[in-house]
């Protein structure tokens, strides 16, 4: 009799648990922190400005700050909320990472300056001037950048320039390299396809 209530209780047992499957996601949902949950209506919403180190604006820089996306407009204006992540780029080449844009008061603008010479150098050379005293990406230049799958900023000066003629070319409209005579300059076009 005693082994017919083990099996019993082992079997009710058995039935118990596994009727009672936790549902680990269930839980987690149900344990957000507020803070991480981002709203309109409790947050503010920040104009900044992405500058570079002279603070010229720096114009059609794609970004994403939380819900918003765009382009940095001629002033070189973003929005983002306090306190969340914003990502600024060119096609896929990340120009910079923020995780955090604090301001002291939210009715304050927020200034962003780009103080990285990599990331300088790269968008001088992209200039093309459309707007006085500001540096200037066009979309012709973002797809350009696209069609050639540049993903980093060149390291050297020699790649760098390579890059930039690349660049050129393509937006005027020629596709082929004539005769450059730095080996590697050619060999990165070739890899290019240009």
């Amino acid at each position: 009799m005693k082994s017919f209530l083990k099996i019993v209780n082992f079997i009710f047992l058995i039935v118990l648990l596994s009727g009672c499957k936790l549902n680990v996601d269930k839980i987690k949902s149900s344990f957000v922190d507020k803070n991480s949950i981002s709203s309109s209506s409790n947050l503010a919403k920040i104009k900044g400005y992405y500058l570079d180190e002279d603070e010229r604006p720096l114009v059609g820089i794609n970004y994403q700050c939380g819900n918003f996306k765009g382009e940095t407009n001629k002033n070189g204006e973003f929005f983002f909320y306090q306190n969340r992540e914003c990502r600024f780029s060119i096609a896929k080449i990340e120009l910079k990472y923020i995780y955090s844009m604090d301001t002291i008061n939210s009715s304050l603008d927020a200034v962003l300056q780009e103080d990285n010479p990599k990331v300088l150098n790269f968008l001088n050379a992209l200039n093309n001037h459309s707007i006085d005293g500001a540096i200037t990406i066009d979309k012709k230049t973002k797809k350009v950048i696209k069609e050639l799958k540049i993903e980093t900023i060149p390291d050297s000066k020699i790649v760098l320039q390579a890059t930039i003629d690349a660049i050129n070319r393509r937006l005027n409209g020629l596709r082929r390299v004539r005769k450059i005579s730095d080996p590697q300059v050619n060999s990165l076009a070739m890899t290019m396809g240009i």
